[in-house]
């Protein structure tokens, strides 16, 4: 389901973790400002700093109506909840003087974690452009925030994580001081290949703990396996390319340097091809859906995309069942039906609701890209659009003779 809220007038997506206790905690604290004040007051700035040094943003401001701290505040509005935004007024002079600012006006300065930061990590970042725009500024604390290997945590995977392709190595990990020695040795390894890499293919690295992101690694391809050390790249647009040897340095190198090169093929979640397709109406699943629409290019291809368990889908299931006996008297064209739970959604499908149905055209005019019927569950409706659309249904004459009879 798709969640948002309002804060101010203004609509944010929920990206938090989908559960009764991180709804309401997110919720409560959405009744907070965004960002709390610091005295200017270098005392007070350094113990603030050292409980907030972890995942922390402050800005120096010279007062609350400098146009700099409005838009500071609504970009701490819309990332709050993972960081911790603070903000100083008149303290400029302390941020030049501890953080070598060396804007007279502002600063606004991105504290890394400091249990990740390495030899190749700056301790903390500053802002401080002349033009000081919101969707700036999140992006830049966005590419800023993470160290050179940092933790995706349940809490941080749709917000400091969504910037893609995205390296993720899943182990055990525990920072409590009897396994912490553990957890780094592996870690340690992942920095070095990080390091490697620095400036190819914009790549971001991370680990993740396998029983904390379990759900993760099998959305990556990684379900499975039953390794101790497993690794996965997801790259644009949901694609996911699974290291699916047993992990070693070499390993995941050579599985990095494929990637880049293009020559890995993205992992697809899919059911088994049924043995028998001869019903009316296909079953596709995505191991066949590529091959099912190259195979038919001659025909007019509608399909219907579902959910098994949404109660919209069992109703309109007989819907489309009667609307495909009738269109297939007349017209050459293929029928078919995806559930989308148990096999990925096809990349060149944007599929927003269900129920869905598109109808690829044949012929030179499929290159125009899918139609989405919009129209009403009834079979008149879905009868008259792929009348109306498709390729096979054109002739003017066939057309009105084929829409009397239907």
């Amino acid at each position: 389901p798709t969640l948002f809220f309002y804060r101010n007038g203004k609509k944010h997506d929920y990206k938090g973790v989908r559960s009764p206790e991180a709804i309401v905690h997110t919720m409560r604290g959405r009744n907070t400002p965004p960002s709390k004040v610091l005295e200017a007051d270098h005392i007070a700035i350094k113990i603030a700093m050292e409980e907030l040094h972890d995942d922390c943003v402050v800005g120096f401001f010279p007062d609350r109506d400098a146009y700099e701290y409005q838009a500071f505040d609504e970009m701490a509005d819309r990332l709050m909840g993972d960081l911790a935004f603070r903000h100083v007024f008149g303290g400029n002079e302390l941020a030049k003087k501890h953080f070598g600012v060396s804007n007279d006006e502002y600063a606004i300065i991105v504290f890394r974690n400091k249990q990740f930061l390495t030899k190749y990590d700056k301790p903390f970042v500053v802002y401080q452009e002349d033009s000081v725009l919101v969707d700036d500024l999140v992006t830049w604390v966005q590419d800023n925030v993470n160290p050179l290997v940092g933790q995706i945590l349940d809490k941080n995977a749709r917000t400091r994580y969504s910037k893609k392709p995205l390296v993720t190595v899943f182990y055990d990990i525990d920072w409590d001081r009897d396994a912490r020695d553990v957890t780094r040795f592996t870690w340690n390894k992942v920095v070095d290949i990080a390091k490697d890499y620095q400036g190819k293919g914009n790549l971001t690295f991370a680990v993740a703990d396998q029983e904390e992101l379990g759900s993760l690694s099998e959305f990556l391809g990684l379900g499975e396996l039953n390794e101790d050390v497993m690794a996965a790249v997801w790259g644009e647009n949901n694609t996911r390319y699974p290291l699916l040897e047993e992990f070693s340095d070499e390993a995941l190198r050579e599985h990095i340097d494929n990637f880049l090169a293009g020559e890995l093929s993205p992992y697809l979640k899919s059911q088994r091809a049924p043995k028998k397709n001869d019903g009316l109406v296909k079953v596709v699943v995505a191991s066949t859906f590529k091959k099912m629409v190259e195979k038919n290019r001659a025909k007019d291809i509608l399909i219907y995309y579902y959910q098994p368990w949404n109660s919209a889908c069992k109703k309109f299931e007989k819907v489309f069942q009667k609307a495909a006996k009738t269109l297939a008297k007349k017209g050459d064209i293929l029928i078919a039906k995806y559930d989308i739970i148990a096999n990925d959604v096809p990349l060149t499908m944007d599929i927003t609701d269900v129920p869905f149905v598109s109808l690829l055209k044949k012929g030179e005019e499929r290159d125009d890209g899918p139609m989405t019927y919009s129209g009403s569950a009834n079979v008149k409706d879905l009868v008259d659009f792929v009348v109306e659309n498709a390729v096979s249904f054109q002739s003017e004459e066939g057309k009105s003779a084929q829409k009397e009879e239907l």
